[in-house]
């Protein structure tokens, strides 16, 4: 039976799950060091959702994000959930936190880029408030793909 959906800030003990779940989301999958360069980074803000199970010793990640935290703006660099946990809100979740924290630094807005296919995660970003301010022609490769760059001004808490 499960118990609760957590968020929590990413640590060691997760990489090779976070590594897990890059590769199982993502076509080109960030590398290790990549990941662990975020996770050190005092910049960079790494949520991680986890499910706890009484049944399990560790618990399930379900998602992540990863936000690089600046003074003049955020960029949420990604945001990942488990095919197995999808349509349960836990981007939005992640979302939600990451932009309470952006509020509470008085960071006056988030960027964020998503290929121009991502009907998914363009509709979450909409729902955010997010709106579409510019597009990187053949920005992505294999298949080659413009990316849509997203805004969202942040109303400070």
């Amino acid at each position: 039976m499960t118990d609760e959906v957590r968020l929590e800030t990413a640590t060691d003990a997760d990489i090779d799950r976070l590594m897990s779940l890059e590769r199982e989301a993502f076509s080109h999958p960030w590398t290790e060091a990549s990941v662990l360069r975020e996770l050190y980074d005092k910049d960079s803000l790494f949520l991680v959702a986890k499910q706890y199970d009484n049944a399990q010793a560790e618990p399930q990640i379900l998602g992540f994000a990863i936000t690089r935290m600046g003074e003049d703006y955020a960029e949420l660099l990604q945001i990942a959930v488990s095919e197995s946990a999808r349509r349960r809100g836990i981007a939005s979740l992640l979302l939600t936190e990451t932009l309470n924290r952006v509020s509470a630094r008085a960071i006056p807005r988030v960027l964020l880029e998503t290929r121009v296919s991502n009907d998914g995660a363009i509709a979450l970003y909409e729902r955010f408030g997010f709106r579409r301010i510019a597009t990187r022609r053949g920005y992505y490769d294999a298949p080659v793909e413009d990316a849509a760059i997203f805004q969202l001004k942040v109303t400070q808490c």
